[in-house]
């Protein structure tokens, strides 16, 4: 969700609410060789992370 906001007497600037909203940084401890227990480590962080901002 974009949208551009001109301040009075000011330039136009992009506003980016979605990436804004969905920006986060966590370290996660994946497991060498094991794509698939790292799938599941990565879907649970971006379940914990969905229910935060819901």
């Amino acid at each position: 969700m974009k949208a551009k906001v001109k301040p009075e007497g000011e330039k136009t600037e992009d506003l980016d609410l979605l990436e804004d909203f969905l920006s986060t940084k966590e370290v996660l401890q994946l497991q060498d060789n094991n794509p698939e227990e790292n799938y599941r480590i990565k879907l649970a962080a971006l379940r914990e992370k969905m229910r935060e901002r819901l």
